[in-house]
């Protein structure tokens, strides 16, 4: 609720995982049981600490202890530690921002930048397992507005498949004036793809345009 600076981010079994500011500093998620309406608190961290990503009924947080990614499982409370990457120092010229995460896989892009002036002089998407494996680099990225993004997972097509989209589209838009005459601006459209969940997570550029996928 607005009046307890509590704000849903999640849904986890019958219980909503809720934001909200902590009672001595910093935040905290909360679950909330719809049944009883009992509260329990499954995630804190200090303001100076990076803001966790939720995945369905999965947390992924940096540990500062050990400076590893983590994948926090809310419906059993499992901590899996993602051991094959080690995370940059706070405040230097490396970032590493999470993308997605599905099925013990982790997604994540690091920057590289030049000490001194911040120009960007590296940008790499990498993934991550729970088998303890090195990181390994992921190339399934296209350019847009001048920038390299990450193909991004929409949804479960099945079991094995994800609805993903794979660019962007330039097009013309339609635009009714004033008075009443259209005229097109250019624009940009989303072009959906399928693919399977083993090549999204392998970075194979294997994806079909989903008007030609046979569903």
């Amino acid at each position: 609720s607005v009046e307890q600076n509590e704000w849903a981010w999640g849904c986890v079994d019958s219980s909503l995982i809720l934001y909200r500011y902590g009672e001595t500093g910093g935040y905290e998620l909360v679950r909330l049981d719809l049944s009883t309406l009992e509260r329990e608190t499954v995630y804190q961290w200090a303001e100076s600490q990076p803001y966790p990503s939720l995945f369905g009924s999965t947390l992924v947080y940096e540990n500062q202890q050990d400076r590893r990614f983590h994948l926090l499982d809310l419906a059993t409370g499992q901590d899996t530690a993602l051991s094959g990457y080690t995370l940059p120092e706070p405040g230097g010229s490396t970032q590493a921002t999470v993308y997605d995460c599905d099925a013990g896989c982790l997604l994540f892009e690091e920057r590289v930048f030049a000490s001194g002036t911040g120009t960007l002089e590296q940008e790499r998407f990498y993934t991550l397992s729970a088998d303890g494996s090195a990181s390994k680099e992921w190339t399934l990225t296209y350019s847009y507005l001048g920038e390299t993004t990450a193909a991004s997972r929409v949804t479960d097509l099945d079991e094995d498949h994800y609805l993903i989209i794979l660019s962007q589209q330039d097009v013309s838009l339609p635009q009714t004036g004033a008075d009443g005459t259209t005229h097109y601006v250019p624009g940009t459209k989303p072009q959906y793809a399928a693919i399977s969940k083993a090549d999204y997570w392998a970075g194979t550029p294997s994806a079909e345009p989903f008007g030609d996928w046979g569903l």
